[in-house]
């Protein structure tokens, strides 16, 4: 089983995002489900291998909320998903910023989320290079993490 993180993986690499909200199917959602019950770690990739992704480390699943309406998202949130790091790195996904993502998801999005919290458990020598370099960008940035109340 793998795990993609896309545009939020340098906040993976160092350490700083341990959840991610998905629109997956009950599939998908039952099979990670699982991997909670039976502690199995995750493959974690930069993209999905479709798309030329490259497996970056392991994870493990901690705790599956098959729905959450984005609505009402707890401001601990905000770091919770990496957004402080993704922000001061300019990190998008399309055009989107992490304050657009989450503005999106508290004043627009109507369906519900799955929520999906996951530890860290180890990095390949490609996700030590990505770490390398996420932590060169954040320091090249002024190494600020920016708290939800000043990117609102």
């Amino acid at each position: 089983m793998i795990i993609s993180f896309a545009w939020t993986t340098p906040a993976v690499v160092i350490g700083e995002k341990c959840v991610t909200r998905r629109d997956w199917a009950a599939k998908t959602i039952r099979a990670f489900e699982g991997a909670v019950v039976s502690g199995a770690t995750v493959e974690a990739w930069d993209k999905s291998p479709r798309f030329g992704g490259k497996r970056f480390g392991t994870v493990r699943i901690v705790e599956v909320i098959a729905e959450e309406d984005s609505r009402t998202i707890p401001e601990t949130a905000w770091e919770e998903e990496g957004f402080h790091v993704l922000t001061p790195l300019g990190a998008k996904i399309g055009k989107s910023t992490a304050r657009d993502v989450w503005l999106f998801w508290l004043h627009e999005n109507d369906q519900p989320q799955t929520v999906v919290r996951f530890e860290l458990v180890e990095l390949n020598d490609y996700g030590r290079e990505l770490e390398r370099s996420a932590r060169a960008a954040l320091e090249a940035s002024g190494g600020v993490m920016i708290p939800l109340h000043e990117a609102l």
